[in-house]
């Protein structure tokens, strides 16, 4: 969730999705409506308006500035941090 520079930093550098994606990384989310459609790294970026079925996707916060305001956003959908989702910074790097 997050679809600017440190996410693509993220995806390139850590989550390695342009070669094994072995956490088998499969699109972004963003707020940003002008980013519908679009595709980072041939991950294509959705709204979150086009999720249905939260419970099923696990999410990784890429963002610094909006972090906290996406965590509460994923709670309304009843998302549990560290079970549903969690922040870029959780992960060894």
């Amino acid at each position: 969730f997050g679809c600017g520079r440190k996410a693509s930093h993220i995806w390139k550098n850590v989550l390695d999705v342009q070669g094994e994606n072995h956490l088998h990384v499969s699109f972004g989310i963003d707020n940003d409506r002008s980013k519908m459609g679009e595709e980072i790294m041939g991950l294509k970026i959705k709204h979150p308006s086009e999720i249905r079925e939260w419970q099923k996707i696990y999410i990784i916060i890429t963002t610094d500035l909006y972090g906290e305001e996406v965590s509460r956003q994923l709670e309304k959908e009843g998302l549990i941090y560290k079970q549903d989702y969690i922040l870029y910074k959780d992960l060894s790097l």
